[in-house]
Order: C-alpha cells, then structure tokens, then sequence
C-alpha cells in the first residue's frame, strides 16, 4: 500500500512539474561526447515540452499507466516541470550536476492546512498548487545525478529524488514531511 502511494504520488509530482531547461554555455559537460549532450539536452527539452508521456518514460524508463490515463490535460507535473529553469553546470565520469531554478512551494501543505479538506478532487489540489506557485518565490536547487553510458548510449538517472524534489520546487519533500506526519500522528 504504502510502496503504491509512494508510486501515485511521484506521478502526481510529475505531473504537476516540469520546466524550460538551459543548454549547455560553457562546456559544463566536458566527460561526454557530443552525441552524449546532444541526448541530455533533448531529455531537458522533453521536460519542458509538457508530454507526460515522455516525461514518463525519461523518469521513470516506461510509461506509467496511471499517467497516461490521467485527464487530457498534461497534469500538474507537467506543469510544475514548465516552471522550472535547468541549466547544466559539470559532469564527470559517472554524474551530472544540475542548478535548478523552481517556484519554492515547499510549504505549501503547511499554508494550505486549513483548506485541504475542503478540496475533495485531484483536480483542484493541481489548482490550488499552481496557483500557489505562481506566487512563490523562486529557489536555486543544485542536484548531482548519476548516469551510465551502454554501447555509447547515455542513460541519466532522472528518477533520482533529489531531481524531481528540485523540479517540483521541494513538493516532494513537503508530502512526505506531511505523510511522516499522518503516520506519526495516526500511529
């Protein structure tokens, strides 16, 4: 149960999310060919595009099932993902660094506390989130993610919580800190 909430939820993030991504000025991804970057900045372009599919599939290697029946819309990870700014500052050998500029909405449970219970649909938690993010102020996130070359192939590991957290401006990190709640409360 908890291991399919946990799924939900990161859908629920992603759909919520994604971003205009930067290319890449300065060299920053020196330890990879230029077939290599090519392919990291259309996964970047991929996340700003809004398809929630192929965020899907970026993140997660398939598509999910519960994503891809979702509403018409592209969801609120789509979204969210829109908001966001990357820019991509180093590689080495086995990683890539990232800065990540998002709308801080972080505490967004906590500021909507009293209203929570009045929203009764996924719908409308996906409004009152972007709402909530257009006026937040932004946050600078710095995330370092590995990544793997197989027969010259370059695979990121974008499902690496820390991205996503960035990517949804630390909604992931606030759910949870709400779930720890709930359980400890309900414990």
């Amino acid at each position: 149960m908890m291991k399919k909430l946990s799924r939900v939820l990161i859908m629920i993030l992603l759909l919520l999310t994604m971003s205009g991504c930067s290319k890449d000025k300065d060299g920053a991804l020196k330890a990879l060919d230029k077939d290599q970057v090519v392919a990291v900045q259309h996964d970047l372009e991929v996340f700003s595009g809004g398809n929630v599919s192929e965020i899907t599939e970026r993140i997660f290697g398939t598509e999910s099932d519960e994503m891809s029946t979702n509403n018409s819309s592209n969801g609120i990870i789509a979204d969210l993902f829109a908001n966001a700014e990357v820019q991509i500052t180093s590689s080495d050998e086995s990683t890539i660094s990232y800065t990540i500029v998002s709308p801080d909405i972080s505490d967004f449970f906590t500021a909507y506390a009293d209203q929570l219970d009045s929203i009764t649909t996924s719908e409308e938690l996906g409004q009152a989130i972007l709402e909530y993010a257009e006026a937040a102020p932004m946050k600078e996130y710095t995330v370092t993610i590995p990544y793997s070359v197989v027969e010259d192939e370059i695979n990121v590991s974008y499902n690496d919580p820390d991205f996503i957290n960035a990517m949804t401006g630390g909604l992931l990190e606030a759910y949870s800190a709400l779930y720890d709640q709930y359980l400890t409360e309900e414990g």
